[in-house]
C-alpha cells in the first residue's frame, strides 16, 4: 500500500509503511527503515521522513538518510505532517504533542496563535500552501489558518461537513484544499 507519492530533484519517490521507493526513471531503489514511517515531505528537493523510535530522517545523499540535528525530543511521538512555514523554518506537527518549529537556533514547541488553538486536538494531517495552514482532526473537523491575517477558520459538522474526521488533506496547484 502506497501513503504518500513525492517529487524531489527529479526522481519520483513512494512511501508504503516501512519503506521508500526511489524511481529515476530507470531504476527502482528501495529504502528499508525497519519500522513504521509515519509520515513523508518533500522539502526543497530533499525528502524527510518520521520513523518510530528513529525520529525525523532528512535524505543526505543518493543513498542516505540521516537524523536531523535537534529533533531527537520528536524520536517517541507521532508526526504526522512537515511543511516549511515563513518565519518559523520548518514544522512538524504531531498528532498529540503540538508543533514543533526547527530553525538555526534549534528545535522549539510551538505555543502561540493557531498552535496554542490546537492544543488538546487530535491532529490527524495538515497542510500548508505557504499561506493558509490547514489541519485535519479526528473528531473535531478542520482548522483553515490564514498566515497573513492571523484568522482562523473552523469547519465542521455543525457548519458544513459531512463528518467531523479528516485523514488527509492537500493544497491543489491552483491552491485550492
Amino acid at each position: 500500500e502506497i501513503w504518500a507519492i513525492h517529487k524531489a530533484a527529479g526522481k519520483i519517490w513512494f512511501r508504503d509503511n516501512s519503506r521508500l521507493y526511489r524511481c529515476d526513471g530507470q531504476t527502482i531503489r528501495k529504502f528499508d527503515f525497519g519500522d513504521n514511517i509515519t509520515c513523508s515531505a518533500e522539502i526543497d528537493d530533499t525528502i524527510y521522513v518520521t520513523v518510530n523510535g528513529k525520529g525525523v530522517l532528512k535524505q543526505t545523499g543518493d543513498y542516505t538518510f540521516s537524523p536531523v540535528s535537534g529533533t531527537t525530543i520528536l524520536k517517541d511521538k507521532k508526526v504526522c505532517a512537515i511543511f516549511k512555514e515563513a518565519g518559523h523554518g520548518l514544522i512538524f506537527v504531531t498528532e498529540h504533542h503540538g508543533a514543533y518549529s526547527i530553525k538555526d537556533t534549534g528545535l522549539s514547541r510551538l505555543r502561540k496563535g493557531i498552535y496554542a488553538d490546537l492544543e488538546g486536538e487530535n491532529i490527524f494531517c495538515a497542510a500548508s500552501d505557504g499561506r493558509y495552514i490547514s489541519f485535519g482532526t479526528v473528531s473535531s473537523g478542520v482548522y483553515i489558518h490564514d498566515t497573513r491575517d492571523r484568522n482562523t477558520i473552523h469547519l465542521n459538522t455543525s457548519n458544513g461537513l459531512q463528518n467531523n474526521t479528516v485523514l488527509s488533506m492537500f493544497y491543489d496547484m491552483d491552491g485550492n484544499l
